[in-house]
């Protein structure tokens, strides 16, 4: 009976503590950051994508599409993990 009601109030003080905002400033930041290097690199692959449609641009073609697919890979996954963040905890 112990372990179990200690089970609970140690499930209901993170509950607690995560939707009162106990980590509201520090996780906010976090998220914003999230966001931010999410944008940054999106951009970043717009503007890989343009140079790689003009013709006899340096660098090479492939090396474009190489920063394409890790800028897109990148952003996407720091959107999500915004996401996540701003889900939890907010």
């Amino acid at each position: 009976m112990e372990y179990n009601s200690l089970h609970v109030t140690v499930k209901h003080i993170v509950v607690v503590g995560l939707t009162n905002g106990i980590w509201g400033k520090e996780m906010a930041a976090i998220t914003f950051f999230f966001f931010i290097i999410s944008i940054l690199l999106l951009a970043g692959m717009i503007y890989n994508i343009l140079k790689h449609l003009q013709p006899g641009f340096y660098p090479p073609k492939r090396v474009l599409k190489q920063r394409v697919r890790l800028m897109a890979v990148g952003g996407i996954l720091f959107g999500l993990l915004g996401f996540i963040c701003m889900w939890i905890f907010n």
